[in-house]
């Protein structure tokens, strides 16, 4: 019981913290939705970081990643939606 609970510990704990460098790539990789042409394009945005993000650290969930996704798009002063930022996929 107490190995589960230390593994499951482990598995929880957040990676290395991204390098300066590791943001910067990221950063320039993210684009405002709304920006972007249409759903496709959003959609290969989203995937090309996620790819991105994923060769820095493998070990990271996608909860992770999508909140340092949404730092960013905050400090590129992208526009919100309905008090949320807008994520990536089609609506319809």
């Amino acid at each position: 019981m107490q190995v589960m609970m230390a593994l499951a510990l482990v598995a929880a704990a957040p990676g290395a913290p991204l390098s300066q460098t590791e943001k910067r790539v990221l950063a320039q990789a993210i684009a405002c939705p709304e920006r972007l042409a249409d759903d496709r394009a959003r959609i290969r945005n989203v995937e090309e970081y996620f790819s991105r993000y994923g060769q820095f650290r493998p070990n990271s969930h996608a909860g992770e990643r999508m909140a340092y996704r949404d730092a960013v798009l905050r400090t590129k002063n992208c526009a919100p939606r309905d008090a949320a930022l807008i994520h990536t996929f089609p609506e319809n």
